[in-house]
C-alpha cells in the first residue's frame, strides 16, 4: 500500500522545523558522521569531480544543511532540493542566503511520490539547461516509506542520474532478523533518552516527541532489502560505506 506522510508526520516536521538543526544531530555522533561521509563521497565521485558545474539532487533536503556544506566546497555546483515540509524549506532558503549559496539552489516543496522522473528531468532542464544530475542524495528521509514506495524513489534517482553518477542514501536501516531489529531500535532510543538527562524540561519534551516518532512513523527496511531494491531498479553496483546501529550510508552507481 502506498504511504504518504500522514497528518501527524507532517505536523511533527512542521513543529520541529525551527529546532531541527539544534536537536536532530545531538542524539548521537553517528548522524553527523554519516552526513560527513555522504558529502565526502559526493565530492570524491568522478562524475562530480570531472564536471565543471555538477548538479546535485536531494530527496528530502530538510533545512538545507547538506546543500550548504556541498555548495561551499564545490563552488560551481548547482543544487536541486525537494522536501514535503514548507517550514523546513523556509529555513533552508534562509540558511542558503546567509551562506551566500542561494543563487545556486532550487528548493521545491513536493512529496517524492507525487513526482516522477520526467517531471524532475524537465525541472532540471528548465533551471540548469540539462536534464541529468551528477549525484542524487537523500539523508534520513526515506525510512518513512515502505519497500514499494522506496522502489519508486530509487527508480527516480536512477533515471535522473547521468551515466557514472552516484546515488547516496544516508538513512536508518533495520535487520531481517526480528531480535536484531529490536536491538537496533532500542539502541537508537537509548541514545535519544540520554539527552533528557542533560537538557532539562525542553530536552525531555523533545525526547518524548522523537521517541514517539521513531516508534510510530519510522519504517526502516532491512539493509539487505534496500540493497536488493537498488539492484532491481538498475543500479549495477552498491556499496555500504558506513553502518552503525540503524544508521547507514549506501552508495549506488549508475553504469559504474
Amino acid at each position: 500500500m502506498r504511504h504518504y506522510p500522514d497528518c501527524a508526520e507532517v505536523s511533527f516536521y512542521a513543529t520541529m522545523a525551527e529546532h531541527y538543526d539544534k536537536w536532530a544531530c545531538r542524539f548521537n555522533g553517528r548522524y553527523l558522521l554519516a552526513h560527513d561521509i555522504q558529502n565526502e563521497l559526493v565530492r570524491r565521485s568522478p562524475c562530480v569531480k570531472q564536471d565543471a558545474s555538477p548538479i546535485i539532487v536531494d530527496f528530502g533536503c530538510g533545512t538545507g544543511t547538506d546543500a550548504i556544506e556541498l555548495l561551499k566546497t564545490l563552488p560551481r555546483a548547482r543544487f536541486f532540493g525537494i522536501d514535503s515540509s514548507p517550514e523546513m524549506l523556509r529555513i533552508a532558503k534562509l540558511k542558503a542566503e546567509e551562506s551566500g549559496v542561494l543563487s545556486r539552489c532550487i528548493f521545491v516543496c513536493e512529496n517524492f511520490l507525487s513526482i516522477d522522473s520526467a517531471w524532475l528531468k524537465e525541472r532540471l532542464n528548465s533551471h540548469y539547461g540539462r536534464s541529468q544530475a551528477n549525484s542524487v542524495i537523500s539523508a534520513f528521509a526515506l525510512h518513512h516509506y515502505d519497500g514499494r514506495d522506496k522502489e519508486l524513489v530509487y527508480h527516480q534517482a536512477h533515471s535522473v542520474l547521468a551515466m557514472g553518477g552516484i546515488f547516496i542514501n544516508t538513512d536508518l536501516v533495520s535487520s531481517a532478523l526480528p531480535w536484531i531489529a529490536r536491538h537496533l531500535l532500542e539502541e537508537e532510543l537509548s541514545d535519544i533518552r540520554s539527552i533528557s538527562l542533560a537538557e532539562g524540561v525542553e530536552g525531555r519534551q523533545v525526547v518524548a516527541e522523537w521517541i514517539s516518532h521513531y516508534r510510530n512513523a519510522n519504517r526502516p527496511l532491512p539493509l539487505v532489502r534496500d540493497l536488493s531494491i537498488l539492484g532491481a531498479v538498475g543500479f549495477n553496483f552498491s556499496e555500504v560505506a558506513f553502518r552503525h546501529s540503524q544508521v547507514a550510508v549506501i552508495a549506488a552507481f549508475r553504469g559504474w
